[in-house]
């Protein structure tokens, strides 16, 4: 299997960063509506999203009715995300260190229609381990959605933020279908979409 190139930063880094004024990406009306196209997404399905930060992505996921819960580890970034939001019952905010805690009760097996990392996928230490954990928690017809930032089409200063064509290939592996779609015209951001074998 190949080695993902992944860059771990821990979660005093982030609250470092988040306590400086550093913001999540914004989600534009583009991105929501191709996430609408692909996903189909509907009322009442239930997500999970993965490095959420401050939230902006739970918070248009829950716009559209789905029972969301954000996962972050820092600590200063799900205070952010819950003083955000302004509906009492979603999305829903914990703090989980992805990579280094127990997976929390909560992500019980077969549980969850989408499972979500938007700009996130590049920071987590073991992204097939934690793609395998995905696996687990889909619904029958569940899909993983990755929205990340191409190596190749960053500047090398910035290429810790993303995945490389490789990586994208090697998360692919294993699955019963897989999609992609670019997120922005010039391709530098893109969505994989990753169903599980039945």
């Amino acid at each position: 299997m190949k080695r993902l190139s992944v860059r771990r930063r821990d979660a005093a880094h982030w609250d470092r960063a988040f306590k400086h004024g550093v913001e999540y990406l914004p989600v534009d009306e583009d991105e929501l509506a191709l996430f609408g196209v692909h996903v189909k997404a509907e009322p009442g399905m239930r997500a999970v999203d993965l490095g959420c930060g401050t939230g902006p992505w739970t918070r248009e996921l829950a716009k559209l009715g789905l029972e969301v819960t954000g996962y972050d580890f820092s600590r200063v970034a799900i205070k952010k995300a819950a003083a955000l939001s302004r509906d009492k019952e979603w999305p829903r905010y914990r703090v989980w260190d992805v990579t280094g805690d127990a997976i929390p009760l909560h992500l019980a097996p077969r549980s969850f229609d989408i499972v979500s990392m938007r700009h996130s996928a590049a920071f987590f230490g073991d992204l097939q381990r934690l793609l395998g954990d995905a696996r687990c928690w889909l619904a029958p017809e569940g899909v993983v959605h990755i929205v990340t930032p191409l190596v190749e089409k960053l500047p090398s200063r910035l290429a810790h933020r993303g995945l490389t064509e490789g990586d994208v290939k090697a998360i692919c592996e294993g699955w019963r279908s897989s999609e992609r779609y670019n997120v922005t015209t010039d391709g530098s951001v893109i969505a994989v979409i990753l169903q599980h074998p039945r």
